[in-house]
């Protein structure tokens, strides 16, 4: 299949997207536990829970309804019911996950920018773009 262009992904908080967004990263972390046994020269491991979080950057846009949802009700750790983050090729990684921040910028010169953090909550979903 080759290259993915990234210009049409998206990020969904419920089924709608958050507007103006130009950047999302997922990150999966795999946990795992020592289990090394005595008299071992070498380390043994097994794998434990699984962890994902990511971030979402762009321009700021308070007239869209999502950026403004997460700026107007984030005090703390903010639930989000659902995040879909979706790619080009038809994949869409989705789940329950808390925002842990939001970051507004203003350098002279350049747009505003607007970004939010979040940890995933439970299991993270792959699956196609229906």
């Amino acid at each position: 299949m080759g290259a993915i262009a990234g210009k049409d992904g998206s990020v969904k908080i419920g089924t709608t997207a958050v507007g103006y967004l130009d950047n999302f990263t997922l990150t999966i972390n795999g946990g795992t536990a020592e289990c090394s046994a005595l008299g071992s020269a070498n380390k043994a491991f097994i794998p434990t829970q699984v962890d994902w979080s990511g971030s979402a950057s762009g321009s700021l846009d308070p007239s869209d309804a999502q950026q403004e949802a997460l700026l107007t009700q984030f005090s703390g750790a903010t639930d989000l019911d659902v995040v879909a983050l979706e790619l080009a090729a038809g994949k869409k990684f989705s789940g329950n996950a808390l925002v842990t921040s939001i970051s507004i910028g203003n350098a002279v010169g350049d747009k505003v920018t607007f970004s939010f953090n979040f940890q995933g909550t439970g299991e993270l979903t792959i699956a196609a773009i229906t």
